[in-house]
């Protein structure tokens, strides 16, 4: 029989960071109902992506920002203003193909009146990375008699493909105040865990909603209602089983955010239709036995090694932690009432994984809104939360996506100049490790090897050698020389001696 090799195709996914890019979007919001502005109260910013495209070396990618102002007009009357804007961005790579995979934030926000109108500017980051994948023969076997291998059975993922669905979350929430108008909604959605199931996955999470109003009356203020909505969905996905690693995240469609009120005396009933956006990375897991290593009796093998890289070690983590910090208000009109908050946000400064702990460090921010008797004002002060938390990670190294969001907020204040701000954060990362292996590629025979007439060897095994290595070396069959040792015990061990006998008519007949 002919040497004949048998190979087959690997097709293996990894993850690699391409880039971060910010972009500005700025727009200018006029006053509504022939009011004037006085100050701005607080001010905020949301943004998700949309869509991309890919042409020759450039990624252009578009999302959506919405922008919330509530500002104070010259009768110290409250309103708000609301707007959503497109944005458009690119970003230059080498000529390699890749599945782009979007995080954006919004890192800061800054106002200011111009005239009658406000200008807000937000500025966005977009962290990219790419899903990759390579294609590599790989030896599984060979069909000769005087050829001997080893196998091994390996796992990699490949690329299932992309998972995005839309779906709504709504709620009726009951606010009993006497509300005049209310001026902002501002909704935080968290991912807290997802299921990876047959055909399907199933995401648990949550939305943290904190609706503004103006309140009616001779004292007539603004407030904040806070609720959190829990929720899950079921998402199908054609070929997707339970041993599938998806990377997931969730956002809001903030430029599709349905909002409708029914103000009554005593109560207000606001109705909200949240579009949640779902996005997962399917990767599904394969197994394969490969030839690790092999040998022929007769003649040199030609082998060439290949690495096939890809995600290993796989782990979607969910935890959260309580968070609190504080502010000391210097030359600002005294604390008489805390009336709420508004315009939170999370942003992710550093996360990375060592010593088994992975480290997420970030920022927490709420505008506190408050009432001054005094002169009847109501007053905002933005409060930061420095934060770093840590959790247990078992052997993973990389992350692709970390997600950060409050599910709780409160606020108090102490001596009327001091205010506190406790919150929960909650966090849902996307981790791997980054596994590659080595597989023979391809093989090619040598010349055969000069054989004597007769072979008759006395063999004293090494510390630490098996069979398999002897058997390569002395270039015979594993099978033949338990055949001519029969009482060697296995495994062999130092010192055993082994009788090898080969026979130059035995090997012209293989």
């Amino acid at each position: 029989m002919s040497f004949s090799p048998k190979y087959q195709e690997v097709k293996s996914s990894y993850i690699r960071k391409i880039g971060t890019t910010q972009t500005s979007v700025e727009c200018q919001l006029p006053a509504s109902d022939n009011t004037n502005i006085v100050k701005v109260v607080c001010a905020n910013a949301k943004c998700v992506p949309s869509s991309y495209n890919i042409t020759d070396k450039n990624l252009e990618y578009t999302g959506f920002v919405n922008f919330q102002v509530i500002y104070q007009s010259d009768d110290l009357a409250t309103y708000s203003l609301d707007y959503s804007v497109e944005y458009k961005d690119n970003y230059s790579f080498d000529n390699y193909a890749f599945e782009p995979q979007m995080d954006c934030s919004v890192v800061d926000v800054s106002t200011v009146i111009v005239g009658n109108e406000i200008k807000v500017i937000a500025t966005i980051e977009t962290t990219i990375n790419g899903i990759f994948e390579t294609t590599t023969q790989a030896l599984v076997g060979v069909e000769d008699q005087t050829t001997f291998y080893q196998s091994e059975d390996v796992e990699y993922r490949n690329y299932l493909g992309k998972i995005d669905e839309k779906f709504d979350c709504t709620h009726d929430f009951e606010i009993k105040d006497d509300v005049s108008r209310v001026l902002s909604v501002c909704p935080m959605v968290n991912l807290d865990r997802v299921e990876v199931c047959d055909g399907y996955v199933k995401i648990f999470g949550g939305i943290l909603v904190t609706i503004n109003y103006y309140t009616t009356g001779e004292k007539a203020t603004v407030r904040s209602y806070q609720d959190y909505i829990p929720m899950e969905q079921e998402i199908a996905k054609d070929g997707l089983s339970k041993d599938d690693y998806v990377l997931s995240s969730l956002y809001l469609a903030i430029n599709q955010i349905g909002i409708t009120s029914t103000i009554n005396t005593d109560q207000t009933i606001v109705s909200l239709e949240l579009p949640v956006m779902y996005q997962g990375y399917a990767f599904h897991c394969y197994k394969l036995s490969v030839v690790k290593d092999l040998f022929s009796i007769t003649n040199p093998l030609l082998t060439t090694t290949s690495s096939v890289m890809t995600i290993d070690k796989v782990s979607n983590e969910s935890f959260s932690e309580r968070i609190d910090g504080s502010i000391k208000l210097e030359n600002m009109p005294f604390i008489d009432e805390v009336l709420g908050t508004c315009c939170h946000q999370v942003t992710l400064a550093n996360a990375y994984v060592e010593d088994h702990e992975l480290i997420i460090q970030g920022i927490a921010t709420t505008t506190v809104l408050y009432y001054c008797k005094e002169d009847h004002s109501t007053n905002s002060v933005v409060v930061e939360i420095p934060f770093s938390i840590t959790n247990s990670v078992d052997h993973m190294t990389d992350m692709s996506q970390i997600q950060l969001a409050l599910s709780d907020l409160s606020v108090k204040s102490k001596r009327g100049e001091e205010i506190e701000v406790f919150a929960k954060v909650n966090v849902y990362a996307n981790l791997y490790d980054e596994g590659n292996f080595a597989v023979l590629s391809n093989v090619e025979v040598g010349e055969p090897y000069i054989q004597n007439g007769y072979a008759l060897s006395v063999y004293f095994v090494k510390d630490g050698e098996t069979l398999w290595e002897i058997a390569k070396d002395m270039k015979v069959s594993p099978d033949d020389i338990l055949e001519q040792n029969p009482t060697v015990e296995l495994p062999v061990k130092a010192g055993d001696k082994l009788y090898i006998y080969r026979q130059k008519e035995y090997l012209q007949n293989l």
